[in-house]
């Protein structure tokens, strides 16, 4: 019994330290990204003091041998038997969809709830700082336009699991403002309409994913380009081809993102095809010129929604300066106003996002 039990104690020990040991190998062999969102802690140094043994421990788990496969081995048991994540960001809904439970800030959950809103105060500052940048620019020759793109839940509400979709709200505080405000010189472009009709025709948001795809930010573009009176075909005049890859930021919280694995990126083949587009950095931002018909200038600060449809602004408008906007710094945007001149300055905000227009003035 004796040497049955140190033998048990000695499997026990190698199945604790062969791993270890053999992860430098095989570390190149397997998957080891940063699939958190976030920068993972480094490891602390001696002068930390105190502090040295617990940074040691967050380092540990953050950087934990084999932590994506065993994450994506939890998260699978949690689908397979309770059709859940074990992260509470992450929705699953019908069919497999999966929505953003953003819990402590920006939560398109609470949007679709109807758990956000705007006091009548709030939403007067939102148009006076829309008012007046329209104002300001046009005041420079320069027309304004503000983009609200919708939210994943707000279009494909009944993805949303039951608990959810039976008690959501009948607008959004996105509906009520974009419906009620007066934003004089500023154009508001909130294409939920356009989206809700053209998404009987194709999938317009990703499924693992917290953006609209490439077709919904065409629907999204287009829009803006009536307002401007540029003439774009409509999507279901476009030719659309199945591409390689797709973002799954939501699966990757969620830990699932080997099995999610059943969705589609599409891209537009055809717009302005003939159009030859040139792409630089300079002063610190992404710059694309091209010879495309529409003899504009136009600058955009935008979030990470603007990713699906950047390809097709120079295609259609001849200079296009693509600035990612900083939260924290609305401000930094006015330099590239100065040294770019824009004929157009569009600001894109995705739905959930839009508290960010509550800053006291906006920065033009």
């Amino acid at each position: 019994m004796k040497k049955k039990g140190k033998l048990l104690i000695l499997v026990f020990m190698a199945m604790l330290i062969l791993p270890v040991l053999a992860y430098p190998v095989l570390a190149q062999f397997i998957d080891t990204e940063n699939h958190e969102n976030r920068v993972l802690a480094e490891f602390p140094s001696v002068s930390d003091g105190a502090d040295y043994f617990s940074k040691l421990t967050v380092w540990f788990n953050d950087n934990l041998p084999y932590k994506n496969q065993l994450v994506s081995l939890h998260s699978s048991l949690f689908m397979s038997l309770f059709n859940t994540t074990p992260n509470p960001r992450v929705v699953v809904g019908e069919d497999g969809w999966l929505f953003y439970n953003n819990y402590d800030a920006e939560n398109p959950v609470d949007d679709i709830l109807g758990r956000t809103s705007f006091s009548a105060d709030e939403a007067a500052v939102i148009e006076n700082n829309l008012k007046e940048a329209g104002t300001s620019l046009k005041e420079d020759g320069i027309t304004f336009v503000f983009l609200l793109a919708p939210n994943k839940e707000s279009i494909y509400r009944e993805q949303l699991p039951g608990y959810l979709r039976d008690i959501a709200a009948e607008q959004t505080r996105a509906d009520i403002l974009a419906g009620s405000i007066d934003t004089g010189d500023c154009i508001l472009v909130y294409p939920k309409d356009e989206i809700l009709k053209e998404k009987e025709n194709r999938q317009l948001y990703y499924r693992y994913d917290t953006h609209w795809n490439r077709l919904g930010a065409y629907v999204g573009f287009r829009s803006i380009c009536h307002e401007l009176g540029i003439d774009v075909p409509p999507l279901t005049e476009m030719s659309v081809a199945d591409d390689m890859g797709y973002p799954r930021d939501l699966a990757d919280l969620a830990g699932i993102g080997g099995r999610c694995s059943n969705d589609t990126e599409y891209v537009i083949t055809d717009l302005c095809s003939d159009v030859k587009v040139t792409e630089t950095q300079e002063n610190g931002v992404t710059v694309y010129t091209s010879d495309a018909k529409t003899d504009k200038t136009v600058l955009v600060i935008h979030d990470s929604y603007y990713r699906s449809m950047q390809g097709y602004f120079p295609r259609v408008f001849s200079k296009v300066i693509s600035v990612d906007r900083n939260y924290s710094d609305l401000y930094s945007v006015q330099q590239y106003i100065g040294i770019y001149h824009p004929d157009i300055v569009i600001m894109e905000v995705v739905e959930r996002g839009i508290q960010i227009m509550l800053h006291e003035n906006m920065p033009f």
